[in-house]
């Protein structure tokens, strides 16, 4: 009995220990960009954005991470109509194995123009593409995206996967 006390215990600590390293990375002040905190963030920080618009694509890049706005959607907008690379059109990018701790809350995503399929020239996924993952979508309102092409599937969210939760999205 005392040795599983003792287990236990030290369980409960790393526990601790590992919610204790999770950290808050703030954007702008902390980085510049969204894609720059979330390249920066470790599994289980959250990557807070303050209100304003903000000119970009953004990846998870496999991280599972939680990207909050501050305020909400109707003030904290990513606007991906800057897109450098057509592989790179839609506003956000889930395709690295995230899984459900990988969230996106609280955002206006817009202007994407989705990922563009070079076999057969579709564009998948304005607003969000997933694919290869289970993130968390949840409270954004995504307008203003759009995507061609005679296969095209997904102006607002493309979504293959499992366990992929979309939930109160306008």
């Amino acid at each position: 009995m005392m040795k599983r006390t003792v287990l236990l215990s030290i369980a409960i600590l790393m526990l601790q220990l590992s919610a204790a390293r999770s950290d808050i990375i703030f954007v702008p002040d902390d980085w510049a960009t969204i894609q720059e905190g979330l390249d920066a963030a470790s599994q289980g920080d959250t990557v807070l954005v303050a209100p304003g618009t903000y000119q970009e694509n953004i990846d998870f890049n496999g991280n599972e991470v939680v990207l909050l706005s501050e305020m909400g959607p109707e003030i904290t907008i990513i606007d991906g109509s800057q897109a450098t690379s057509p592989l790179q059109g839609s506003v956000v990018h889930f395709r690295n194995g995230e899984g459900n701790e990988a969230v996106i809350e609280g955002f206006t995503l817009t202007g994407g123009l989705g990922v563009w399929d070079p076999m057969n020239g579709d564009q998948f996924g304005g607003g969000v593409y997933i694919c290869g993952a289970s993130p968390t979508v949840r409270g954004n309102i995504i307008t203003g995206n759009s995507i061609s092409g005679y296969d095209a599937l997904g102006g607002g969210i493309y979504a293959c996967g499992d366990s992929i939760l979309i939930l109160d999205n306008t």
